[in-house]
């Protein structure tokens, strides 16, 4: 459905003289502004959604233990829970089935860090 029409690039490398290094990229190069753009918002999308959905873990995990040393007082994991967006992740893991938020934050985590510009199917 989604298969690439362009064809894989072969890239060669050679870090010493009898060394040589082959990579084989899928990837079709980002030839304008508006793909690099759309390719750098997808970047920071992904950055944020991984953030929240860890956050949310780390709420979780402050319900479940609340007298871990990560949020300790003075730790870094009692500053993001006093965010705002810690207070968020807090409200969604005290309303939310914990089973359901690890069952989300895993497919969100596989989702973010899977490879974006394969398509539906792999060539």
């Amino acid at each position: 459905m989604w298969a690439t029409t362009q064809a894989h690039v072969l890239h060669t490398k050679r870090p010493t003289r009898t060394t040589t290094l082959f990579t084989v990229s899928t990837r079709p190069p980002l030839q304008n502004f508006p793909q690099r753009l759309l390719s750098y918002i997808i970047v920071l999308a992904r950055i944020v959604i991984c953030g929240s959905i860890l956050l949310v873990f780390l709420s979780l995990s402050h319900l479940v233990h609340p007298s871990s040393a990560l949020i300790h007082e003075s730790g870094i994991g009692s500053w993001l829970l006093g965010s705002t967006a810690g207070h968020a992740a807090g409200w969604v893991a005290v309303r939310a089935n914990s089973k359901w938020i690890v069952l989300g934050g895993v497919l969100g985590l596989w989702a973010v860090f899977r490879r974006g510009y394969t398509g539906m199917n792999s060539v």
